[in-house]
C-alpha cells in the first residue's frame, strides 16, 4: 500500500502537465439526446435562421443529438452567441407510421437534453399527453 502511495505523490515531469481541453464538454459531438419542446421547429440545412428548411419536427419528438455549436450572432455588440445542435430522428417503431427521418440544425432553445434515449422517451411521453 506504502508503495503506490510512494508512486503516486512523486513529481511528474512538465510535459506531463494538463492542458486546458480544446472545446467546452457541452459542445463537444455526439452528446445525447433530445425533445423538441417547441410545437413544430423548421429543421435547418445550416446553423442559422436564413438557411433552407429540410423538414419539420414536432413537440414531443426524440432527437439524436449528434453536435453542438455556439455560433456567434452577426451584428452583436457584446459578441453573444446562440446555441445550435444538429439532430437527426430517430427511425420509426414500425413500418407503417410513414415517416422518414430528418437530419439538420435546430436552435438549442428548441431542444431540451437528455443523457440516456430512456430518459428522452419518458421527458417525450410526459410532453406529449
Amino acid at each position: 500500500m506504502l508503495g503506490v502511495l510512494a508512486v503516486s505523490c512523486r513529481e511528474k515531469p512538465v510535459g506531463d502537465a494538463l492542458l486546458p481541453l480544446e472545446t467546452p464538454l457541452f459542445l463537444k459531438e455526439g452528446v445525447g439526446y433530445g425533445v423538441v419542446n417547441a410545437s413544430f421547429v423548421n429543421v435547418l440545412g445550416e446553423p442559422h435562421a436564413a438557411a433552407a428548411s429540410t423538414g419539420l419536427i414536432r413537440k414531443g419528438s426524440v432527437v439524436v443529438v449528434i453536435e453542438r455549436r455556439a455560433i456567434p450572432v452577426a451584428g452583436d455588440p457584446n459578441g453573444a452567441a446562440r446555441l445550435w445542435v444538429f439532430v437527426e430522428t430517430l427511425p420509426a417503431k414500425d413500418d407503417f407510421a410513414g415517416t422518414r427521418r430528418v437530419a439538420g440544425w435546430l436552435p438549442g432553445d428548441s431542444v431540451d437534453f437528455y443523457a440516456s434515449l430512456p430518459k428522452a422517451e419518458t421527458a417525450s411521453a410526459l410532453m406529449t399527453r
